[in-house]
C-alpha cells in the first residue's frame, strides 16, 4: 500500500518531534509544533463546512501561515489553489471565478479579495497562529515529556475524527493542488496536480538530498518550485528556511544563505547568473544547488565551478504539467557543447516523438513527451486543452511539452528550443501570445506582436504596438496591462510601429538587436548628462540595458529595466562609487538624475558610514602621474613582455586624470555652448613620451582584429580582410562568442556576404569598447595585447540628432581604449575608418573651395562648433589618434564619404540617414532645393577595396585617405540625386528649403520624423545645420588616387548605380513601386 503525504508527513513528526521544522528570521516552528496547528486549523476548516476534494484558494505569499494553510488543506483531503497577492485583481478575479472555491484563507485583513459570494476568511481566524506559535517560544525550554505526548491535534488524551486514516490506493491520486499557468488563449490555465506527482517528486530523490537539510524556500508560491522546497524537506525530515524579501537583490540574498547557512537550495536560471556575477562567494556554503527554468550559461556555470569546487550543481528541467522536475544533470565538467537538461528523475519517462508520434534516433531533433507518475491529472474546466496535452501512448499517459530536445549518445537529453509561443523568464513559464491578446483587447491597438530578447543573459519582453491613432497612450496602455497581467508578464519594452513588417514568406520580420532610442517608448524627452557622476552612471546603465543613448530623466524602467538588473546595477553603482545603494532606493528613484544627486549629497556631506573607501586610489597604464615621471620610459613599457595590467583596476578615464571634470561639469554641445567639443579634457592632457616605432611588417602580421563588424561597412571589411588573412580577431558588443558570431553571420547574411568557411576563421572577443580593457579580464587583455598585430577600428556610433556627449563613450573613449590596446605589450598598426564630416560645413566659415587630405583639423574647429555630435566626436577621435601618431603610433586615416550599396548587388543599409531622406521625400512628393550639397556617395565594397588595399601597403602610415568620388562630376548633388529619382516615376517637385520643410512636417512622414529638429531647427543666422551645407566645398583625394593607380579597383558612380539599387529598393519592399519609369 502506498503511502499518502499525510502519512509521510506524520512519521517525520513521530522522527523529528522537536526539531525545527520551518524557520523565518529568528521564528522557529517546529514539526511538533506545525502538525499541532495545522491539525487544530484542520478541524475548525472542518467544522465550517470545508469537505474532501473542496477547492481552498490560499493568498498568503511566502510564509510560515501560507505553509500551516496547506497543510491543513491537506488533513481533510482538500485541494489548495495558491493565488500571489502582488497579481492584479483582475487576474485575481479570473481565477477565483474559474476555480469556484468552497473558501479563501487570505492573511493580514488583505483587501484585493473582494467576492462576497465566496467565503473570506483571515488565517488568523482559523486559529490564532502567532498566539500559539508567540506560546511555542516562551516555553521552548521548559517542554515536557507530557507536551511531547499530546495528541498531534491539540487534544491531550483523545484520537480526533480527523486523524491520520488509511488510504486506499485509488485515493493516492486525489487532487492535491491547482497551479494556475500563462495560457495562449488571453487566461492562465489551472493544472490540476495529483499527489502521486508529488510523492514522487520528493520522496526517495535520486536527483539531489533534503533529508535532514537545511533547504531554501525562496520560491513564489505560485511557481512550482516552492513544491519541491515544502514538501521535499517537510517529508524528509529537514528544515525549511524562509527568505522574505520579494524583490530580488543578490547582497540579501547572499546574506540570507549564509546566516542561515542553507546547503540545499533551488534557483531560477535568471537568478544563480545574478549570484555568479555578483555575490558568488556567498554560495560556498550550498552543497548541493539546483538551477533550473532557463538556458543555463555554460561561461557562468564554469565560473561557479572553478570557485566553488566542492558544491555540487544540476541542471533541471521540467514543467509544471509534469510535477515540477522532470529530468536533471550534475554538472561535473563544462565543454564547448550546450549543458544538457540530463536523465529522467525517478518514477518519470521520457519520450522524443516526431510528427508523426514515431521514436526518433539519437541525435535526431523531436518533440519530447513526459510520462511516469508525475504527469498532472488535467487542465481545470479546459477538457478541449486537457485532450490536445495529455494522451495515452503504449499504456502510459504523457504530457506533449512543446519542447524540442534530442538525445545524446551519452544517454543525455540536450534540450533545442520551444515549437511554440511560449517561453521561461525568472523560472515562471508564459505565452507570449496571451500578452498580445490582453494588448489587443486594449480599445486603442490596431495590432501588435509581442516577442521575448535576451540582453546579457536576461530574458526581455518588447510589445511592438500598431495603434489605431496618433492620440495613442502608452501610458494609459501599461497602466491597463497592470492591472490585467501579473508583473513578470508585463512588457519590459515598448516599441511604436506604423505597421508590423513581414517577410517574403509570410512570418513576422522585426529586429531584435541593438536597441536605439528611437526604437522604443520612452516617456521623457532626452536630456544629456552634464556631470561626471551622471556620465559614469549613463554608461554604466547603458551596457547594462543595451539601449543608448540614455537621458537622465529617463525612467529606467521605461527602458526595460528588471528585478534582475535593478540588483544588478545597484552592486556595480555600489562598486563604482564606493557607497552602498540598494535596490530598493532604484526602485523609489529611478532615474540617472535623481541617483546622481543621491551620489553627490553623500560625497558633499562626507558621510562615513556610506563611503566604503572614500581615499582609495586605482592604479592604471595611463596615470598622468606616472607619464610625468622623468625617469619614465614608455619604450619600457613597449618592449616589457612582463608587463600585465593590476588585475585590480577599474580604471575610469574620467576621474584619475589630472583634469577635473567639475569645472566643465555643464558643458554642452548646442550653439549656445560656453564649452566645446575641441576642448574635451581628453585632448589636454600629455599621455606620453615618444617611443619606437616597433610595427610589425605588413605580411608578418597575422593577427588582424576589426571593430564594427556588425555594421554595413563591417560586413564588407570582414569579407575583403579573410581574402588577405587566413583569420580575422572580430571585437564584438556581446556577453559570449557564439552570440557574437551569429550576428556577424546574420549581418554578412542580410547582404549576401556570408560563406560557410568564415566560423572557423572568425575569432569573436567579446567586448565593449566602452569599458576599460573591453570589459575583458586583465589576463585575457594581456593576451589581447599580445596577440594582436593590426587594427581596423570602424566601429562608432552614428545618430544625426544626438549631441556629442550621447557619442563621447563610444566613438571617443572606445577610440581611447584602442590606442591603449595598440600601445600595449606591442605597438600596433591603427587604421582608423573616419568621415568627411571631420571638416563640417567648411565652405560656409572659410570660403575654401578644396579640402586636402592632410588639411589641419583645426581650421575646421568653427565649422564643426555648428555641426552634429556625431561629426564632433570624429573630429575629437581623429585628434586623439594624430596625437599618439605624433609620437610614433603608426596610423592610417579613412574618411569615406556617404556609403551606398554594393556595386555589384545593389545591397544597401536602408535604414540609414540618405534611405530615409530618399523615402521621406518620396513620401512627402518633394525635395529641398539646396544648391551645390553633396553627399559625396561612395559603394560600400568600392569604399571596403580602398582600405583593405590601401592599408595593406606599410607607406601607408601618418597619412589620410579620402574616399570620394574621384571627380566632381561623379558626384551628384541633392537636386541632381532627385531628379534621377524623379525620372523613376515618384514625381517629386522641388521646393524652397522652408516649403520643404513645411511638407515634410503636413505628410507626417515617419521616415525623416525622427530628422525633423536637424532640418528645421536654426543653428546660425536663421539656418538649419544642413542649410549650412550648402555650397560645400570639394574633397581632395590625391593620397587615395595614388596608391590606387596600382589596383585593379575601379570607382562606380552614384547615377550609373541607381537602377541597380532601384530593383534593390523594390524587391526588398523598401520602396513602393513608381506610376511610371524612365530608367532602364
Amino acid at each position: 500500500m502506498e503511502e499518502s503525504l499525510k502519512i509521510l508527513f506524520d512519521k517525520c513528526v513521530e522522527e523529528y518531534g522537536m526539531k525545527c521544522a520551518i524557520k523565518q528570521k529568528e521564528l522557529c516552528v517546529t514539526y511538533k509544533e506545525l502538525d499541532d496547528i495545522s491539525s487544530t486549523m484542520a478541524k475548525i476548516l472542518t467544522n465550517i463546512g470545508i469537505k474532501k476534494g473542496n477547492y481552498i484558494v490560499v493568498a498568503i505569499n511566502r510564509d510560515i501561515k501560507y505553509i500551516l494553510a496547506i497543510l491543513a488543506i491537506i488533513k481533510i483531503n482538500a485541494v489548495y489553489v495558491p493565488i500571489d497577492i502582488n497579481y492584479p485583481k483582475e487576474r485575481i478575479n479570473f481565477i477565483i471565478e474559474d476555480v469556484n472555491p468552497s473558501l479563501i484563507i487570505t492573511c493580514n485583513n488583505c483587501n484585493i479579495i473582494n467576492n462576497k459570494q465566496i467565503n473570506v476568511i483571515d488565517i488568523e481566524e482559523l486559529y490564532e497562529c502567532e498566539e500559539k506559535i508567540n506560546k511555542y517560544e516562551e516555553k521552548a525550554e521548559n517542554r515536557t515529556e507530557e507536551s511531547n505526548k499530546k495528541n498531534r491535534y491539540g487534544q491531550k488524551g483523545k484520537k480526533d475524527e480527523i486523524e491520520k486514516e488509511e488510504i486506499d490506493k485509488e485515493e493516492i491520486d486525489k487532487e492535491v493542488y491547482i497551479m494556475y499557468t500563462s495560457g495562449s488563449s488571453g487566461n492562465p490555465k489551472g493544472v490540476v496536480v495529483g499527489e502521486k506527482g508529488i510523492i514522487n517528486l520528493v520522496k526517495d530523490m535520486k536527483y539531489v538530498s533534503t533529508k535532514e537539510k537545511r533547504v531554501a524556500q525562496i520560491a513564489n508560491i505560485c511557481f512550482d518550485a516552492s513544491t519541491f522546497e515544502i514538501w521535499g524537506t517537510l517529508i524528509n525530515g529537514g528544515t525549511l528556511i524562509i527568505y522574505e524579501n520579494e524583490k530580488t537583490d543578490s547582497n540579501k540574498m547572499g546574506k540570507f544563505i549564509e546566516e542561515e547557512k542553507i546547503e540545499t537550495m533551488f534557483m531560477t536560471t535568471a537568478l544563480f547568473h545574478l549570484m555568479v556575477a555578483e555575490n558568488i562567494n556567498s554560495l560556498r556554503g550550498v552543497k548541493e544547488l539546483l538551477v533550473g527554468g532557463e538556458v543555463i550559461s555554460q561561461y557562468m556555470v564554469k565560473e561557479y565551478k572553478e570557485k566553488i569546487k566542492e558544491c555540487s550543481i544540476t541542471n533541471i528541467y521540467g514543467p509544471t504539467e509534469n510535477t515540477t522536475f522532470s529530468t536533471f544533470y550534475k554538472i561535473d565538467k563544462i565543454d564547448n557543447n550546450n549543458i544538457p537538461i540530463g536523465i529522467p528523475i525517478q518514477g518519470c519517462n521520457v519520450y522524443i516523438l516526431n510528427e508523426k508520434m514515431e521514436t526518433c534516433e539519437i541525435g535526431e531533433i523531436g518533440e519530447l513527451y513526459l510520462g511516469g507518475k508525475g504527469v498532472a491529472l488535467k487542465y481545470l474546466k479546459n477538457e478541449e486543452l486537457t485532450e490536445e496535452k495529455f494522451k495515452n501512448y503504449n499504456g502510459d499517459r504523457i504530457y506533449k511539452t512543446g519542447d524540442l530536445v534530442r538525445h545524446l549518445n551519452n544517454n543525455n537529453l540536450e534540450f533545442i528550443g520551444r515549437k511554440d509561443n511560449q517561453v521561461k523568464i525568472r523560472g515562471f513559464r508564459l505565452e507570449l501570445n496571451e500578452i498580445e491578446n490582453q494588448i489587443l483587447q486594449y480599445k486603442d491597438i490596431k495590432s501588435c506582436c509581442v516577442k521575448c530578447i535576451d540582453i546579457y543573459n536576461e530574458k526581455k519582453i518588447i510589445a511592438f504596438l500598431v495603434p489605431t491613432s496618433l492620440n495613442f497612450s502608452c501610458t494609459h496602455l501599461k497602466n491597463y496591462l497592470k492591472h490585467n497581467l501579473p508583473e513578470y508578464m508585463l512588457p519590459n519594452l515598448y516599441s511604436i510601429l506604423n505597421n508590423i513588417p513581414f517577410s517574403s514568406n509570410g512570418k513576422i520580420s522585426l529586429s531584435l538587436t541593438n536597441l536605439n532610442r528611437s526604437d522604443i517608448y520612452i516617456t521623457d524627452n532626452y536630456i544629456q548628462p552634464y556631470s561626471p557622476i551622471q556620465l559614469d552612471l549613463v554608461n554604466l546603465f547603458q551596457n547594462n540595458l543595451s539601449i543608448t543613448p540614455i537621458g537622465i530623466n529617463d525612467n529606467l524602467f521605461d527602458l526595460g529595466a528588471t528585478s534582475i538588473s535593478v540588483a544588478n546595477l545597484s552592486i556595480k553603482i555600489s562598486k563604482l562609487f564606493s557607497i552602498n545603494i540598494s535596490s530598493q532606493f532604484i526602485y523609489e528613484y529611478p532615474t540617472i538624475n535623481q541617483i546622481s544627486q543621491h551620489i553627490d549629497s553623500l560625497f558633499k556631506s562626507n558621510i562615513s558610514s556610506d563611503i566604503v573607501d572614500k581615499n582609495s586610489t586605482t592604479k592604471c597604464v595611463f596615470d598622468h602621474k606616472l607619464f610625468n615621471d622623468p625617469n619614465y620610459s614608455f619604450d619600457k613599457l613597449v618592449n616589457d613582455p612582463n608587463y600585465s595590467f593590476d588585475k585590480e583596476s577599474n580604471y575610469s578615464f574620467d576621474k584619475e586624470s589630472n583634469y577635473s571634470f567639475d569645472k566643465e561639469s555643464n558643458y554642452s554641445f548646442d550653439k549656445e555652448s560656453n564649452y566645446s567639443f575641441d576642448k574635451d579634457p581628453i585632448l589636454q592632457c600629455n599621455y606620453l613620451k615618444n617611443f619606437k616605432n616597433n610595427i610589425i611588417p605588413f605580411e608578418k602580421q597575422d593577427n588582424v582584429m576589426i571593430t564594427g563588424a556588425t555594421g554595413f561597412l563591417g560586413a564588407y571589411l570582414v569579407r575583403d580582410l579573410l581574402k588577405i588573412k587566413e583569420k580575422l580577431y572580430c571585437l564584438v558588443r556581446c556577453k559570449y562568442a557564439e552570440i557574437g558570431l551569429k550576428r556577424i553571420r546574420e549581418n554578412m547574411e542580410k547582404y549576401k556576404l556570408w560563406k560557410s568557411e568564415y566560423e572557423n576563421r572568425l575569432i569573436i572577443v567579446p567586448g565593449d569598447l566602452q569599458l576599460e580593457f573591453f570589459g575583458l579580464s586583465s589576463e585575457n587583455y594581456n593576451i589581447l595585447c599580445k596577440t594582436i598585430d593590426v587594427i581596423y577600428h570602424n566601429a562608432a556610433m552614428v545618430n544625426y540628432i544626438t549631441n556629442y556627449n550621447a557619442h563621447r563613450l563610444t566613438n571617443v573613449i572606445g577610440t581611447f581604449n584602442i590606442i591603449k590596446l595598440a600601445t600595449s605589450i606591442k605597438l600596433k598598426k591603427i587604421n582608423f575608418i573616419s568621415t568627411i564630416a571631420v571638416f563640417g560645413p567648411y565652405f560656409y566659415f572659410t570660403g575654401v573651395n578644396i579640402i586636402n587630405e592632410n588639411t589641419s583639423l583645426d581650421t575646421s574647429v568653427t565649422a564643426l562648433k555648428y555641426d552634429m555630435g556625431y561629426s564632433q566626436s570624429k573630429w575629437v577621435a581623429e585628434k586623439l589618434l594624430l596625437s599618439f601618431s605624433s609620437l610614433g603610433l603608426p596610423l592610417s586615416i579613412f574618411r569615406p564619404g556617404f556609403i551606398m550599396g554594393d556595386s555589384i548587388t545593389g545591397c544597401s543599409n536602408t535604414d540609414d540617414f540618405m534611405h530615409s531622406l530618399i523615402k521621406g521625400c518620396i513620401h512627402s512628393y518633394s525635395y529641398p532645393l539646396l544648391h551645390s550639397q553633396r553627399k559625396e556617395f561612395v559603394p560600400v565594397d568600392y569604399v571596403s577595396s580602398v582600405i583593405s588595399f590601401i592599408s595593406s601597403s606599410p607607406s601607408s602610415s601618418s597619412l589620410c585617405f579620402h574616399i570620394v568620388p574621384p571627380s566632381s562630376s561623379s558626384s551628384p548633388d541633392i537636386i541632381s540625386t532627385f531628379n534621377s529619382l524623379s525620372l523613376l516615376g515618384y514625381h517629386l517637385s522641388p521646393l524652397d528649403y522652408s516649403s520643404w520643410v513645411n511638407s515634410l512636417i503636413s505628410s507626417s512622414s515617419p521616415s525623416l520624423s525622427p530628422f525633423l529638429s536637424l532640418f528645421y531647427t536654426p543653428i546660425l543666422n536663421n539656418l538649419s545645420v544642413w542649410q549650412l551645407y550648402t555650397h560645400m566645398s570639394l574633397y581632395d583625394s590625391s593620397n587615395t588616387s595614388l596608391f590606387l593607380s596600382s589596383s585593379s579597383i575601379s570607382f562606380s558612380s552614384f547615377s550609373s548605380l541607381l537602377p541597380l539599387y532601384f530593383n534593390f529598393w523594390l524587391s526588398s519592399s523598401f520602396l513602393p513601386s513608381p506610376i511610371s519609369s524612365s530608367i532602364s
